[in-house]
């Protein structure tokens, strides 16, 4: 397949937005740490949000309608940043121009459109990309490469726990997407944490979801606070909890394999491994000591690169959560080679999140 519009090192890949919302200056603030990349163009339904936006990132041109955009701006890529809704059409509207896209989560909100993003892809030779920004975390890196080296054996199972505190649920905006059903919320969220279970396990065979904590909204609409979610993947079994809006946010991943297991806390960046032995006395002891070496100088590690990114002492990418899964998309695009979270992938995290929607019970 061809990879892009031109793959020679020494040009830059034009890009555009289409949505100017709150998610398109954290797709700036990214794009600005890379090189060879300059957006030149923006749009949106609101042309004064997209003429906001340009105005703040220097940005060319604005306009208030993606065709107007596809037709006059000569773009390499476009950030489809609409609503989840509309992620689709936009998605196709820009393939059948002969654009790449990259897409933010979810990549739409049912497998059946997904399919037709990557057939219409596939159809003009352009390249889609997810920003699955969890999956592209530098521990869960390390959990694939432990896995990939046979550290763990076989994984037999993978727990994630996914918290969003109340401060970043938008209780207020009632007419939000995410309320529309009780099941929306999972589509909103939970591509984060199943992005994780897909890329460590594969695609998904079985699911079970369990919904509690019934709040209302000031509509009158209802949502569920608790999600226990079952999987049955293509290596493995998963767990999830996923909770909206109760308690502190957290994210952390458990591995469960035949040799070793491991435990990912992506809030505070640290990692810890724990492997089987014949001498567990020992082992015990063993795995202490490194852990708490390992432990101390994850913490410390944390904490002076971000102060480091304050003082511009160090390069912002390191902690930009954007700036792994954007770096991946366009170094595969320059060198022609597979994006790492792709259709495919957007695919497979939406068909967990609708195999959890479809057989939801409710408790309470």
């Amino acid at each position: 397949m061809h990879m892009g519009t031109d793959e020679s090192s020494s040009r830059n890949y034009r890009v555009g937005f289409v949505g100017a919302g709150g998610i398109a200056p954290e797709h700036a603030d990214a794009l600005g740490l890379l090189s060879g990349v300059e957006i030149v163009s923006v749009c949106d339904l609101q042309e004064q949000r997209a003429r906001t936006l340009a105005e703040q990132y220097c940005i060319p041109h604005a306009y208030s309608s993606l065709k107007e955009m596809l037709e006059r701006a000569s773009l390499d890529v476009v950030h489809v940043l609409t609503q989840p809704q509309y992620h689709i059409a936009s998605a196709l509207e820009c393939l059948g121009s002969g654009v790449n896209v990259y897409i933010e989560k979810p990549m739409g909100l049912s497998t059946n459109d997904c399919k037709l993003v990557a057939a219409e892809a596939a159809a003009h030779g352009r390249v889609v990309g997810m920003n699955h920004q969890l999956a592209c975390h530098r521990l869960i890196d390390e959990l694939v490469q432990a896995a990939r080296d046979r550290r763990f054996g076989r994984i037999n199972h993978v727990s994630v726990t996914y918290c969003v505190g109340f401060a970043n649920l938008p209780t207020k905006e009632v007419n939000h997407y995410m309320f529309s059903t009780p099941q929306s919320l999972l589509f909103e969220y939970c591509p984060h944490p199943f992005s994780i279970i897909r890329r460590l396990l594969g695609k998904p065979k079985a699911l079970t979801a369990l919904a509690s904590g019934q709040a209302q909204l000031e509509n009158g609409k209802t949502y569920y606070q608790s999600w226990e979610i079952g999987a049955v993947a293509d290596r493995g079994s998963a767990q999830l909890f996923f909770s909206a809006g109760r308690g502190n946010p957290e994210i952390t991943v458990w591995v469960y394999g035949q040799d070793a297991s491991a435990f990912a806390d992506l809030n505070r960046g640290t990692l810890e491994f724990h492997e089987n032995s014949p001498y567990p006395i020992s082992t015990k002891l063993r795995d202490g000591v490194r852990n708490a070496g390992r432990l101390f100088r994850q913490s410390t590690g944390r904490y002076w690169d971000e102060h480091l990114v304050k003082l511009k002492l160090k390069p912002a990418s390191i902690t930009n959560p954007f700036y792994p899964p954007m770096s991946d998309f366009y170094r595969a695009l320059r060198a022609g080679r597979p994006v790492g979270e792709d259709a495919s992938a957007g695919h497979d995290v939406i068909a967990y999140c609708e195999m959890a929607a479809e057989n939801m019970q409710t408790v309470g």
